[in-house]
């Protein structure tokens, strides 16, 4: 007769009940399912089909619906994680032991991951082929698998981003890292220099046999006088010619084995001055998969009631072994296993026993004295006894120190880094992370408050084209800005900048280069130019002015003559007259003449002890009748403490009295009184003797006083001045 009611869920017998009970508490699902398709739904020969009726807590779906629908678990299933398992199956008729991790959607609408060891079930007459499994959910191991990836994605961005040469070598000298920077600036490629000595590629001769003894001493010793420091050095490019560089060097540890760093920048034209010292860290590998894990349950005496193999073997035995012995017999077997529980320390069966005591109803990590870690959840089962799950999770403790010590280690290589660099968000500047020297050079994160790259921009419109050229190539580089540090001052800089993606979003990896000293040298050396153009102008115009004095003296020297014996031989008034008038013309070109030629000479100084007073009160006296003349009222505040200064008197004297010369003829330009005044004074702190010549005329443009000085250079009127005055 045809049983039309549904299928009933099988029969729990008490064992089975309790058995379902220990697996209510834990993180792991078991079930049991036909591997093929039934026609038949009742019958001796019907399969099995069973599934732990924690499912509920771990994925939030009502164990029923896995009865009413054995495909109900399918559906469930990661649609790019479904075909590998159906393969698995069908491969387990042959293997008999499979393991398999895959998604499945919780009824929150999250993936979950489990881990799923399935087992092949002896075939029992006619019914199908049936499987047994379990399945762990190892969310948090995958999640922290991706972390350790994003870490990765993150230390690989920092270096392929960095403008600086890195080359990395072991403990033998050879090169273990070499950087797309380090190839342009030596010409190498990396696949070129991998597991090559670097002294033979990179290192002159010149310089090899002190590298040699200071790198061996410091793989000896620890020891350098380089490690921490900048130093200036010459490096050898492919082709043979050598380039000055700025070298910082750091030793690193990474699980005891030590490498040597060393950021390498090219000096010779100040470019690209920023970038991570960064090398790859080889991480741990990933977790392993498909570790066993154990549970059992006692009954209220103590005696283990249901133990499966997993947990049978930490004892070393099989599971039909452990099944009747009462723990209390077997707690010393455990205590020489057991390091800790929760962090305290094991020191014998009685302290395990009270710890495991402590933290029942609870999970709590439990390390082994061979370095293993366990997850042991234990909880009060309906008649007294107990249930445990212990869960293997070695894996995960050793990924998660994995990511610390990577985290730890790749943030100790930036805030080592002497370079100004950084990592902001494109859409608001946000600065991610920012290393020493950057902050240093911005003056931020003295008040620990949040950070923006914008205000690095002194115009918005530079920060504007400077995100449209990242937007648009992707990178910038050597993008000069005027520069704002936190408290308000400027500096030009140049940025150097990469556009990548770091958890899900777009980032900036920039490196800043402060053009400050940059910009100093570049005035400093057009100063040298222009003094440098002025010099060879003077030397050039001497030349020229000699030869035209000594041209001339002669002729003037027969004019003057002339003039004079016309004068004194004069018949008449008016002949004597002319004569006087051509005498005074020659005597002014003879002065003139004069001038040139000291103007010209290239004479020693004669240094001789002088009272500037004197010469002032001498000049005064050669220049007195003109500055009369002129009505121009002198006052004099002579300091009576001046030292005799070592100095040549007579060009002393020639330039005052050309200042004297100058300030007269300015003076006559001004309407009402005219003043002259000269004071001389003692600076005793700095030793100096000051002698200043000042008037109350019209004064020089600002466009004439680059010139007043140059020879030949004049406002006068033709025939007033030369322009030999103040250019002596």
């Amino acid at each position: 007769m045809t049983n039309t009611e549904p299928a009933a869920a099988p029969h729990r017998p008490p064992a089975q009940a309790l058995v379902d009970f220990a697996i209510s508490q834990s993180r792991a699902v078991f079930y049991i399912s036909a591997l093929e398709k039934y026609e038949g739904e009742h019958g001796p020969d019907a399969p099995r089909h069973f599934v732990s009726n924690n499912m509920k807590d771990i994925i939030g779906y009502e164990q029923d619906l896995f009865y009413d629908d054995r495909e109900f678990g399918y559906s469930l299933m990661h649609p790019d994680d479904l075909d590998s398992y159906m393969k698995m199956l069908a491969k387990l008729k042959e293997t008999g032991k499979a393991y398999e991790t895959y998604r499945m959607r919780s009824a929150s609408g999250d993936w979950l991951w489990f881990r799923d060891e399935v087992r092949l079930l002896p075939r029992d007459g006619n019914r199908p082929h049936e499987c047994v499994g379990c399945m762990v959910e190892v969310t948090a191991e995958k999640e922290t698998e991706l972390a350790l990836r994003r870490t990765q994605a993150f230390n690989y961005a920092i270096v392929e981003a960095s403008q600086q040469g890195i080359v990395s070598v072991n403990v033998r000298g050879m090169i273990v890292g070499f950087n797309p920077s380090a190839e342009a600036l030596f010409g190498h490629s990396l696949d070129a220099v991998l597991g090559k000595p670097v002294a033979d590629l990179i290192v002159p001769e010149h310089l090899r046999g002190r590298h040699h003894d200071g790198f061996t001493r410091c793989v000896e010793t620890g020891e350098s006088s380089l490690i921490g420091q900048k130093i200036e050095t010459e490096a050898l490019h492919a082709d043979g010619h050598l380039i000055p560089v700025e070298l910082a060097f750091s030793r690193i540890e990474i699980d005891g084995d030590t490498q040597f760093v060393a950021e390498i920048r090219d000096i010779s034209e100040r470019v690209e001055a920023d970038q991570r010292s960064q090398r790859a860290v080889q991480l741990l590998q990933d977790a392993v998969d498909s570790l066993p894990h154990g549970f059992s349950v006692l009954d209220k005496e103590g005696d283990y009631a249901v133990c499966n193999r997993a947990f049978a073997q930490i004892y070393g035995l099989e599971p039909e072994q452990l099944v009747g012995l009462n723990r209390a017999d077997m707690i010393h077997l455990l205590t020489e296993k057991v390091e800790s529980v929760a962090g305290e320390a094991i020191d014998g069966p009685e302290s395990l026993t009270e710890a495991l005591t402590q933290t029942l109803g609870a999970p709590v990590e439990v390390k082994l004295r061979s370095g293993d870690w366990w997850q042991v959840t234990r909880q009060k089962t309906s008649d007294g006894g107990i249930a445990a799950l212990c869960s293997d999770i070695t894996t995960l403790k050793a990924a998660e120190e994995a990511a610390s010590n990577s985290n730890a280690f790749i943030l100790s290589l930036m805030n080592a880094c002497p370079l100004p660099f950084g990592m902001t968000r494109l859409d608001d500047g946000f600065v991610i992370y920012e290393s020493p020297a950057s902050k240093q050079l911005f003056q931020r994160g003295l008040d620990g408050k949040p950070a923006h790259a914008i205000s690095n921009f002194k115009s918005p419109r530079q920060r504007e084209v400077y995100v449209e050229i990242l937007k648009r190539d992707g990178f910038v580089d050597d993008f000069q800005i005027e520069a704002l540090r936190a408290d308000g001052s400027e500096f030009p800089a140049s940025l150097t900048a990469r556009l990548v993606e770091f958890e899900g979003e777009e980032v900036i990896v920039f490196a800043t280069d402060d053009l400050t000293r940059q910009h100093e040298i570049e005035a400093e050396m057009a100063r040298q130019q222009e003094a440098l153009y002025q010099s060879e102008k003077l030397s050039a115009l001497g030349e020229l002015l000699a030869g035209i004095a000594h041209e001339l003296n002669n002729p003037l020297s027969v004019l003057v003559g002339q003039a004079l014996m016309l004068s004194e031989t004069a018949v008449d008034a008016k002949t004597r007259e002319r004569a006087e008038k051509i005498g005074s013309a020659a005597d002014r070109c003879a002065r003139i003449v004069k001038a040139f030629l000291a103007m010209a000479r290239q004479q020693p100084t004669r240094s001789a002890e002088t009272e500037i007073n004197e010469l002032v009160e001498g000049a005064l006296e050669m220049t007195a009748y003109a500055l009369r003349s002129s009505d121009v009222t002198v006052q004099l505040q002579l300091s009576d403490e001046l030292p005799v200064i070592h100095g040549d008197p007579d060009q002393l004297r020639q330039v005052l009295i050309n200042l004297l010369v100058n300030a007269q003829h300015a003076l006559e330009e001004v309407e009402g009184e005219r003043k002259l005044k000269i004071s001389t004074r003692y600076l005793k702190r700095s030793r100096e003797v000051v002698l200043k010549v000042k008037d109350n005329g019209p004064g020089v443009s600002v466009d004439m006083q680059r010139r007043i000085f140059e020879p030949l250079f004049t406002t006068k009127e033709v025939g007033i001045g030369t322009g030999i005055g103040l250019a002596l």
